[in-house]
């Protein structure tokens, strides 16, 4: 499970978000745009995007943060 923060609409509010919510909104990002898209704006490749889209790879950290989500600080310090 990847523990990461995302700002909600409410400011100031941070939720955590699972793996699996983090690929779905990855797909969102893909059908709004395309996964070439998602793949040039976030750094990597367009296989990568597609097999994460589909369940073939697991959701990375460094993935979830190039979409906008954070690491919270207690995390971050074990990772290091």
């Amino acid at each position: 499970m990847i523990n990461l923060n995302r700002q909600s609409r409410k400011q100031g509010e941070l939720r955590r978000y699972t793996a699996e919510e983090v690929r779905q909104d990855l797909r969102s990002r893909c059908v709004e745009t395309s996964q070439q898209s998602v793949a040039l704006e976030t750094g990597f490749t367009p296989a990568f995007i597609n097999d994460v889209v589909h369940g073939r790879r697991d959701m990375t950290q460094k993935l979830a943060l190039a979409l906008g989500y954070r690491i919270p600080p207690d995390v971050y310090e074990r990772i290091k």
